[in-house]
Parts: C-alpha cells; structure tokens; sequence
C-alpha cells in the first residue's frame, strides 16, 4: 500500500522516536543510574510514599468516590510530572568536548579587544559589557581613550 502518513494521519504517527531523538536508552549505565539517584530524590523530596500512603488508608476507610478518584489522578500527574522532570534533567545531551581555558580567554581577548575598537569608533563610551569583560580579565582600561584607533585596530587582530 503506497500512502501519505502525513496527511492519512495528520502528523500524528504513534512510533517510537528515533535513536537521535531519545532522550537516553537503558544501554547507557551511567544516565540510567544518574536518573534513578534524580528520580529518587525527587520522590523524597515531594513525598510521594507518604501521599500514596494516605490515600490508600483513606481508599480502605471509605472506598472509591469521586473525591479520591480525583486526589489519585492529581497524585499521578505528580508522579508522572518528577518523572519527566528527572528524565529531561539526566538526557541533556553533551555536544563536542570541553573547551580549553587558554582558547576560551584568547576569544573573550578578541571579543574585549574588537568592543572597545567599536566604542571608540563610534565616539561611544565603552559599554558595559566591554567594562565587565575588562574587569573580569584583569584588563587595564585607563589608557584607552588616549590610545590611537590604527593601534586599537592592531591589539584587536594580534588578541
């Protein structure tokens, strides 16, 4: 049979997500693991044994009505919800590797050396995001309103 899933089923497909799109897979020890301490903690942390175990005290007391019914479905939508909270909180993927901190400051070099060449430029006063970026690396700023933009053009490609 040859048909449009799309249109047949209006994008609403019940498949398993591909393998790029899972979140992580029982095959990986170590998000498993991270998940169940994650899971754990947040039971304890809502008390969810100790809302269960009321509800059924209060279930064996009384039985079924529609209070409870609504109390338990509340109690599971919590439920499900620290679930899906620990499961997107442990699948965050990890793209690439780690930066170096020598590249990671020659780049926050550049971009303080290229701001400070654009206020001058622009006649500005050196924005506050330049004067954060100097502070944090230790960068003197008191010679740089006397310092020639040809030369500012020059530390700003050598950064």
């Amino acid at each position: 049979v040859d048909f449009d899933e799309r249109e047949l089923f209006r994008g609403k497909i019940n498949r398993p997500p591909t393998f790029i799109h899972r979140q992580f897979t029982l095959h990986q020890e170590d998000k498993v693991s991270k998940f169940m301490s994650e899971l754990r903690e947040r039971i304890m942390e809502h008390n969810i044994p100790g809302k269960v175990a009321a509800l059924l005290a209060v279930f064996h007391q009384n039985g079924a009505n529609d209070d409870l019914i609504q109390k338990y479905n509340a109690l599971d939508k919590e439920y499900t919800d620290i679930i899906r909270a620990a499961l997107k909180k442990t699948g965050r993927r990890r793209y690439g590797y780690t930066r170096s901190p020598q590249l990671t400051e020659a780049g926050r070099n550049v971009n303080l050396h290229k701001g400070i060449l654009d206020c001058r430029r622009r006649k500005a006063p050196l924005s506050e995001g330049v004067l954060n970026l100097a502070h944090d690396l230790g960068y003197d700023l008191s010679k740089v309103d006397e310092t020639p933009i040809p030369v500012l053009r020059r530390n700003a490609a050598a950064a």
